[in-house]
């Protein structure tokens, strides 16, 4: 990908959409060992990028919906699958957005909120211990929780956008408050703290 990371620096999106599909013909060959894969699927992803820039919604939508397919052979159960999947879900909205379908936008977002919410629910962050320190493995699930709800209140933000546009307002605004309300007021799915004593009401996992 790296020619078509220099013709994204130089703005020059169509070459790089041209130079990320040679490579997907290559990756969408039977006989290639990488179909299906991770590359695969970052391809995929950096190629419907390409194309929203470029204005091609409708190849972005194309491109995104071949990345879910690619996730979609994956184990659904498992966490990393789900998340990646609602990340791609994010990506697609915006390009239905974009080119005008609402509708589908809203579908989309809703799909990946409700995923992200699941996934924050069952988050499990370590209690701190009495020395204040936390090991290695500690603070990089801390750090995997933040990010998750942060791409969590990002998905509710966007699909509050989306309501504005259907001029569904009720809606939008509760989605809103739940996006950008204070650690302290907001009212996310809460994580479960292992290992240490029971966490306060209304409490949630740190950024």
């Amino acid at each position: 990908m790296t020619c078509a990371d220099h013709y994204m620096g130089l703005l020059d999106f169509e070459r790089a959409a041209d130079k990320l599909e040679e490579q997907l013909v290559a990756l969408s060959d039977e006989a290639c060992p990488h179909r299906g894969g991770d590359l695969h699927l970052d391809v995929l992803l950096k190629y419907g990028k390409v194309l929203s820039w470029d204005g091609d919604a409708e190849g972005a939508v194309d491109a995104f919906t071949a990345a879910d397919e690619v996730l979609a052979e994956r184990p659904a159960e498992e966490p990393g699958v789900q998340r990646r999947r609602a990340e791609v879900w994010m990506e697609l909205a915006q390009a239905l957005r974009a080119g005008g379908d609402l509708d589908g936008a809203e579908r989309q977002l809703s799909g990946a909120v409700d995923s992200l919410e699941g996934l924050v629910a069952g988050l499990q962050i370590p209690a701190e211990p009495a020395s204040g320190l936390l090991d290695a493995k500690a603070r990089a699930d801390v750090l995997d929780a933040a990010s998750l709800v942060g791409t969590l209140r990002e998905a509710q933000a966007a699909l509050a956008q989306v309501c504005v546009q259907t001029r569904d307002f009720a809606r939008a605004e509760q989605l809103y408050v739940m996006a950008f309300a204070e650690e302290e007021d907001w009212e996310q799915p809460e994580p479960q703290r292992v290992g240490g004593p029971p966490r306060p009401a209304g409490a949630a996992c740190q950024h």
